[in-house]
């Protein structure tokens, strides 16, 4: 009686779901997104879009799962992919619609696109295009992004390319970033691994081309951005750093415009400061940085930025400024080859290759600055408004064997202290230019020693109290 039972519902069952090795096991709609093929969990996922539809498929070619929202295929495939599994994304223009495409929770998963997959997002939508979120130890390679910024209209945070939140061991490769209204990359609230992104270009982003950390979460240790472009749009900083640790490496950055979204600031690579926290000892070695108003800026009005590496660097028609240093101090600058071949970069005077102290604010003194075998070349008529090398509001700094050439004729001064810049070396710089070296009235005992200077009009002015010549 029983097995008489059990037969009749298998029958009956056949009849609605019928077994097939090439048929879907079952067929049935969830919430109104998408259908199940074959629910169950695989490695290896294939996207792909067909006629404005999308399908997941696994590594032998059964169809898991379709649905005509992109927000709702790459949830199915982030939340059934198993940890180390594998993802390919193949072809079509995937929308996210009203809300980030979302890759949660994964361990161990590499998302690969191919060349013809593009993410974009509505209207409005003002959120992050694809946000990662939890996730350990994942490869994102190839990811392709437009963030239809002109059509966002919140510009504050959100409307980014690229959200990693709360992310451990996350490196993004070979990604095309581009019309994102705030942030093309930002990497936040971190696990206890860093996070990065790597050979990537990011395109006319509204505020910051890759931001590494925030200023008000967790304290971002050990992020990383290396051999990265961004340029064109870009109007405030191309790689922002607010924590500490962090490797910026052989990025080009180029061409950053004023738009007008936010803040115009237009430098190239900025540390700036935390809410509460001492952050520093970043390393930002071996960038190319053209076309900016400053190349690098270490801390702006920052009083808890110290420890820096800037190294082997080429900045290159930068102005007001090709680098700044404030903050604590006790930064290394060296190196460095920063040229000038213009007088303005956006209608802005070029005031200094190297200022030390401008930033910071009136009641500190940015200390123990080291300013050491970097080229500064200017041949133009027109002349650094402040001087090649210049120190305000620091002590305890060391200016050696640097390398300063301008044209003699143009009235620029190769070295100057001013503003309470106090207990500074200066030592075996050569420097061409019309006045060698200048020290200011406020400017208390530092040392001059077996400097080279040459074609100078006037060699030294000194003003200040107690200079030391050695």
């Amino acid at each position: 009686m029983v097995i008489g039972i059990i037969t009749t519902f298998l029958v009956c069952l056949a009849m609605f779901f019928p077994f097939s090795n090439s048929v879907p096991l079952s067929n049935f709609t969830i919430q109104n997104f998408g259908v199940i093929h074959v629910p169950y969990k695989s490695g290896n996922y294939t996207i792909y879009q067909i006629n404005g539809v999308n399908y997941i498929k696994d590594s032998v070619g059964n169809v898991l799962y379709s649905s005509a929202s992109a927000n709702s295929i790459f949830s199915f495939a982030f939340s059934t992919v198993k940890s180390g599994g594998y993802v390919l994304v193949l072809n079509g223009t995937f929308l996210a619609n009203g809300q980030s495409i979302r890759m949660r929770n994964c361990q161990g998963v590499t998302l690969e696109f191919n060349s013809g997959a593009l993410l974009t997002i509505s209207d409005n939508a003002n959120v992050p295009v694809f946000t990662v979120e939890n996730c350990q130890d994942c490869i994102i390679k190839g990811i392709k992004i437009d963030g239809n910024g002109a059509k966002q209209n919140n510009p504050f945070w959100f409307a980014n390319g690229i959200d990693l939140y709360q992310c451990s061991n996350v490196t993004v490769i070979n990604a095309y970033i581009i019309n994102c209204q705030t942030y093309g990359f930002i990497t936040h609230a971190d696990g206890p691994k860093p996070n990065g992104i790597i050979n990537s270009t990011i395109l006319n982003s509204g505020m910051n081309g890759i931001t590494l950390g925030s200023s008000y979460e967790s304290v971002t240790i050990g992020a990383y951005a290396i051999n990265n472009t961004i340029a064109y749009g870009t109007g405030d900083v191309g790689i922002s750093v607010y924590g500490s640790y962090c490797h910026v490496i052989g990025n080009t950055i180029h061409d950053l415009t004023r738009n007008g979204v936010n803040t115009d600031a237009c430098w190239g690579i900025a540390v700036e400061q935390h809410n509460t926290q001492t952050t520093g000892w970043n390393i930002i070695t071996d960038n190319i940085i053209y076309n900016c108003s400053v190349g690098i800026v270490l801390g702006e009005h920052g009083t808890r930025i110290r420890e820096n590496l800037v190294a082997r660097n080429i900045i290159k028609n930068c102005a007001p400024y090709g680098i700044v240093s404030s903050g604590l101090g006790y930064n290394t600058i060296t190196n460095n080859t920063i040229i000038n071949e213009f007088s303005t970069y956006q209608g802005t005077q070029i005031h200094a290759a190297i200022l030390l102290g401008f930033y910071t604010p009136a009641t500190v003194q940015t200390s123990n600055d080291t300013v050491v075998n970097n080229t500064i070349i200017c041949n133009l008529t027109n002349r650094y408004v402040e001087g090649a090398i210049v120190s305000h509001q620091t002590k305890y700094s060391k200016i050696t064997n640097n390398n300063v050439t301008t044209n003699i004729n143009s009235g620029v001064v190769g070295i100057k202290l001013e503003s309470y810049t106090n207990l500074t070396l200066v030592q075996q710089n050569k420097v061409q230019a019309t006045t060698g070296i200048y020290i200011g009235t406020t400017c208390y005992y530092n040392r001059l020693v077996q400097n080279i200077l040459t074609g100078c009009s006037t060699l030294i002015v000194d003003r200040g109290i107690g200079t030391i010549y050695e």
